[in-house]
């Protein structure tokens, strides 16, 4: 299996963050403008990670250029909705023959909470538009437009 997206700390996004967000039913990590793990999601999920690598079901070291689940290095992956396009661009075979289903947890949760990729917005302090700017992430992020969305 293939648990960890990689040994960069940013990489946590992609593996450790969707199953808190499986295991915690959705709910935000952010207490007090920290992050705040200690908790039963956060042990459950650090539980599972711990008895993975400790009965040697994953790896830290898939170093091979090539994606160990398209080849064949792994039989399981934690992925996210990102990949779908890359596999269907550069994989296209492996999507016939894999099973995608829900992001794990410790329960077996049918459809677990996860997180969406969006890239969040930014406005640059070089900006000739800073006030249309904001006005627009406003509008973006406020709860009426948010909610029109889904």
């Amino acid at each position: 299996m293939q648990l960890t997206a990689g040994k960069n700390w940013w990489e946590r996004w992609f593996d450790f963050i969707p199953l808190y967000y499986a295991q915690s039913g959705g709910k935000t990590y952010i207490a007090d403008n920290k992050s705040d793990f200690n908790n039963p999601a956060g042990h459950a999920v650090l539980t599972f990670m711990g008895n993975v690598f400790a009965k040697k079901w994953s790896s830290y070291d898939f170093t091979a250029a090539d994606d160990p689940l398209a080849t064949g290095q792994v039989l399981a992956s934690a992925r996210g909705p990102w990949d779908l396009a890359r596999y269907r661009k550069q994989y296209p075979d492996v999507l016939k023959t894999i099973q995608i289903g829900p992001m794990l947890t410790e329960s077996g949760t049918g459809h677990p909470h996860t997180f969406g990729d969006s890239k969040g917005m930014v406005m640059f302090s070089s900006s000739k538009h800073k006030a249309e700017s904001w006005a627009f992430i406003q509008w973006v992020l406020a709860m009426r437009s948010m909610t029109a969305v889904g």
